[in-house]
């Protein structure tokens, strides 16, 4: 079998042919003579069109696997240097060739070879391209063009960068005036110049004056070019024209962003600013015409039959994309000013809705409510129009809103008209005009804020807005009005609002409305019931939720979020006794099965997780009902991932179980105090089959996470569930720390020990006490990760904290073998190591909370056995790694020192830095100045409230003052962790608290305490200085 038709079975729909011909192919690579007979194939014109093409793809495959080990994919058998010459010199010759799809495949594996071996062993790549360039033909031209575009995207050094911007980019620039050549290919030259940018922008760094040279010398004259491209009026050329076009837009864009003087010097930001004006207002009605109105009165000349090009939406979101940058930038302030007015015009007109929009969203609900988002990940025109706006709103605050209202009433009257002369899309540009305005609503919506001032919010909804939301006939306008006047809800006088209210909670009633209106309806009524007071949704919510529920089963996705959403913000306002034990069945019948239905999406189940906790705390005979309806279905859910089982095949398991674990938890936990009856006797069985015998992590810690919940809210009522009941938790603790389970399985194991021992009595906890804590120090001893070592430290912080006496006794008694060094040492040294080492990565409020009270502890223990234990220090610095970031690799090859201390200074220095940390005035002072100027970042810098802290210590005067226990309001919204709100250490004002010891501990010279602060770095005597006069 030839080579030919092997490359042609590789293609075959059948199986098995496929597969020999693909072994055979790979049997054939090793062979130097296979890359020679892949390129003879190419160049034969006799062969057909598509065995040339095959061969250009397994071509491709040849290079990236045998050319070099360069390639990350290389296997061996590189060819000969003999042979890669001809395959180079006969790669170049079909650069030429006239067959595009031939012309782009050599291209392509022309310039992975290039990659690897220019310039060592191709040191004639850039004079080749030159001299095909030169020649002028142009498919040459067009070939040379590819190679260049593919080979400036590898990673390339100076050395090769260099060369590329001195020798060819003077002759690609010729190229690009010359409309002799295609358009595409002079498309290319732009799209090589921004990749030259592109690519002296990730060197800049490692060689800054050769970049900045080589930009200052290349880029201007380009830009002078692209003006001049710019200054020719748009409407009359073809889309291939408009897609240069494209590539010149993007191309300043990407040089904005890095060299930006070369656009602001020179006039040139005013120059392009006002030729991309230019193009907004030349370009729109092509817009109307062909994506707006779809009257398709304009006839754009023919292009290139191969180049698509541009379509005008393509074109212009770059476009608005830079001028919203330019107003951004202090040097166009003075030209963005006097264009204001225009730019507001055009930026409303451009986001009009178009008839894909409507077609898609009239199709696709999940798209219409993707899209409708104020954070939408889906851009667009109209997304890229609200950007602009928003930029010109925040930069020209009180310019911006004045133009807003004027040009407003300007649309108004348009849509007016064209509804009085019978246009079916008279709506569109008021439609535009609420939905962008109602983007700016944060802004518009502020009193404070100067823009406010200026703009006439409650005018436009008493005379314009309410008019809509009875519009039928544009239901796209009728919704925007919904949701308009939700957003500004806060804004505008009560009676108008529950007018509005009114009217969105009606429309779901009505049988003839369309989904989308719909969809708007509720989005204003999931906004209403977040921004109102509860008394003014609440008596409207019963009707509400009638109509919102039963919508649950029957949608999807994303809608069905925004149905979740709303329905969870009226369950927040409703008045707790309207609330029957039978709406909560009904409820709870409808959102479990939607709950299982949509398993695998986690935003979903997040969502429905939160619907279950609102409904949770809204009355206590609610939560009772609803734990009786839920709580048994979902325990059935748990089981199902218990070894043994069968389940669907569409639902996983063991994700299904960990969500119903996750629901669990929140529904019982959100009782104030203690489980409702039953909950344990139908949860635990299933729960500690899971702790017990599953595998799957996620599964394990959604287990340990319920578990803790039942500590904390009855630890009676779990203990007297079943006689082994603390045997089975103390079980699955030693099973989740033995060596043979990762980190990872057991993160949350901590809490599980920690609440034991806050809520297990004395007496029946402490005959296993030395066991569990001998388990807990073993794998401390093995810890490797921050997040795992706090796990297991905190719980001893915690009995340090409550049983100092005895724990440092067990402590200094007790031998582990140390991993470091496979020695056995005491426990306490094993213990103080790990946390001197991890304490200022610690997270969560109670744990560091409990880590400060518990080293102030052991501080003033004045424990002679703490002396002798040494940890790691303050970092050493040298001329190696001074004002040096320290990379992975650096750090390999210079690993970091640190000094030894004594634990009581290390001691010190963790309470001082938590005093630094206890309040927002001292995070304030923690802001690093020294941040890298950039002299070419020439935007407008928001004030900045910390600006005015010259040292770290300013503030600390603050600090010092009541008000530590302000950070309560870093505990989570969470009803589980209710008992450690309410501890008594938590209620503590920290900063006062450390304040008072540090003077008592200076004042007796506690723990030889005078002699420690002579070993603390400035920062930290300073901070301890403010401690002893606040």
């Amino acid at each position: 079998m030839d080579l030919a038709t092997i490359l042609i079975s590789s293609l075959s729909p059948d199986t098995a042919q496929r597969s020999a011909a693909e072994k055979e192919l790979e049997r054939l690579q090793p062979d130097a003579q296979f890359a020679l007979a892949l390129t003879d194939l190419i160049a034969n014109l006799d062969n057909p069109l598509h065995t040339r093409q095959i061969t250009g793809i397994i071509l491709r495959k040849y290079v990236n696997e045998r050319w070099s080990p360069f390639f990350v994919a290389f296997k061996g058998s590189p060819p000969p240097p003999e042979i890669k010459d001809v395959i180079r010199q006969r790669l170049y010759a079909l650069l030429a060739t006239p067959h595009k799809q031939i012309r782009t495949a050599c291209a392509y594996a022309l310039a992975s070879i290039a990659s690897c071996d220019y310039p060592e062993q191709y040191p004639s790549l850039l004079h080749d391209l030159a001299q095909l360039i030169q020649q002028g033909g142009r498919d040459g031209v067009h070939g040379a063009m590819r190679v260049l575009l593919d080979f400036v995207k590898a990673d390339l050094t100076e050395a090769q960068l260099v060369p590329i911007t001195q020798e060819l980019l003077p002759l690609l620039l010729q190229i690009l005036k010359n409309p002799h050549y295609a358009d595409s290919t002079r498309g290319l030259t732009v799209a090589v110049l921004r990749q030259c940018v592109l690519t002296l922008e990730m060197v800049k760094s490692t060689y800054p004056d050769a970049v900045k040279d080589t930009a200052n010398k290349v880029i201007p004259v380009w830009m002078d070019a692209f003006i001049e491209v710019l200054q020719v009026p748009p409407q009359l050329e073809s889309r291939s024209q408009w897609g240069i076009r494209f590539e010149i837009v993007k191309t300043i864009s990407s040089v904005f962003s890095t060299f930006k003087p070369l656009i602001t010097a020179s006039n040139r930001i005013d120059i392009l600013t006002r030729t991309l004006i230019d193009h907004l207002g030349s370009l729109l009605p092509i817009f109307n015409d062909i994506e707006v109105y779809d009257t398709n009165t304009y006839e754009q000349p023919d292009g290139e039959e191969d180049d698509d090009g541009a379509t005008v939406n393509e074109l212009i979101c770059p476009i608005v994309d830079l001028l919203t940058g330019f107003a951004n930038n202090k040097h166009a302030k003075s030209t963005i000013e006097q264009v204001i007015p225009v730019l507001v015009r055009l930026s409303l007109e451009w986001g009009q809705m178009t008839v894909e929009d409507e077609e898609t969203w009239g199709s696709d609900p999940n798209a219409f409510v993707d899209d409708e988002e104020d954070e939408t990940e889906n851009y667009s025109l109209r997304v890229a129009t609200h950007d602009l706006l928003g930029t010109l709103l925040d930069r020209y605050p009180s310019l911006t809103a004045q133009a807003l209202g004027p040009v407003t009433g300007e649309m108004l009257a348009n849509s007016q008209s064209a509804s009085q002369e019978g246009n079916q899309y008279w709506w569109k540009p008021i439609e535009a005009a609420l939905a962008a305005i109602g983007n700016l609503s944060n802004q518009l919506g502020d009193e404070d804020h100067p823009a406010a001032e200026n703009f006439d919010l409650v005018g436009l909804c008493q005379s314009v807005v309410s008019q809509f939301v009875s519009a039928k006939e544009a239901p796209y306008l009728q919704g925007r009005a919904f949701v308009f006047a939700s957003k500004f809800a806060t804004n505008l006088p009560e009676a108008l609002v529950d007018a509005f209210v009114e009217a969105a909670a009606s429309i779901l009633t009505e049988s003839d409305a369309g989904v989308p209106v719909k969809l708007s309806a509720v989005r204003a009524i999931r906004n209403f019931a977040h921004d109102l007071d509860s008394d003014r949704i609440g008596p409207k919510a019963l009707p509400i939720l009638s109509s919102v529920v039963p919508l649950l089963s029957l949608t999807t996705e994303s809608t069905l979020g925004l149905l979740v959403e709303a329905v969870d913000g009226l369950l927040s306002t409703i008045e707790k006794e309207t609330l029957t034990t039978d709406l909560v069945v009904q409820l709870s019948s409808v959102i479990l099965p939607v709950w299982e239905k949509n398993i695998n999406d986690p935003l979903l189940s997040s969502q429905l997780d939160d619907l279950f906790v609102t409904l949770s705390k809204l009355s206590p005979s609610v939560h009772t009902a609803l734990v009786n309806v839920s709580v048994s279905p979902l325990v059935s859910a748990v089981s199902r991932a218990l070894p043994g089982q069968t389940s669907d095949d569409d639902i996983d398991a063991r994700l299904l179980a960990s969500s119903a674990l996750q629901l669990i938890n929140s529904i019982v936990g959100a009782r104030a105090q203690g489980l409702e009856p039953g909950v344990l006797d139908s949860t635990c069985p299933a729960l500690f089959s899971i702790l017990e015998a599953s595998d799957d992590r996620s599964l394990v810690q959604d287990g340990i996470e319920l578990l803790t919940t039942f500590i904390r809210k009855d630890i009676q009522g779990l203990l007297e569930w079943n006689n082994d009941t603390l045997v089975r938790i103390l079980n699955v603790i030693a099973k989740l720390l033995s060596t043979a389970e990762s980190e990872g399985s057991a993160l949350f194991i901590g809490d599980v020990i920690t609440q034991l021992f806050r809520n297990v009595p004395k007496e029946i906890l402490d005959p296993a006490l030395p066991q569990l804590l001998k388990v807990v120090l073993d794998r401390l001893a093995l810890s490797k990760t921050s997040a795992f070592t706090q796990n297991l430290v905190i719980p001893f912080a915690y009995l340090i904290h409550t049983r100092r006496k005895i724990m440092l006794d067990y402590l200094a008694n007790t031998a582990v073998l140390d991993a470091t060094t496979n020695q056995m040492v005491n426990g306490l040294e094993i213990l103080l190591r790990m946390w001197s080492e991890n304490a200022e990565t610690f997270r969560g409020f109670w744990a560091i909370r409990i880590s400060t009270l518990a080293l102030v502890d052991l501080y003033t223990s004045q424990d002679p056995r703490l002396e002798s234990i040494f940890v790691k220090g303050d970092q050493i610095f040298d001329e190696a790694n001074k004002n040096t970031i320290m990379t992975r690799s650096k750090t390999r090859n210079q690993p970091i020192s640190f000094t030894s201390i004594n634990f009581p200074l290390k001691a010190v220095k963790l309470i001082l830095n938590e005093l630094q940390n206890a309040g927002t005035s001292a995070a304030k002072s923690n802001v690093l100045k020294d941040v890298d100027e950039d002299d070419e970042d020439d935007d407008w810098e928001d004030d900045d409230p910390l600006g005015g802290a010259d040292d770290d210590i300013h503030f600390l005067s603050d600090l010092l003052n009541p008000g530590g226990a302000g950070l309560l309001d870093a505990f989570d919204e969470d009803d589980n962790e209710e008992d450690l709100k309410n501890d008594p250490d938590a209620q503590l004002d920290i900063a006062a608290y450390l304040s008072d010891f540090l003077r008592r501990a200076y004042t007796d010279n506690t723990f030889n305490t005078h002699e420690r602060c002579a070993d603390l770095t400035p920062q930290e005597q300073a901070i301890f200085q403010h401690a002893m006069v606040n």
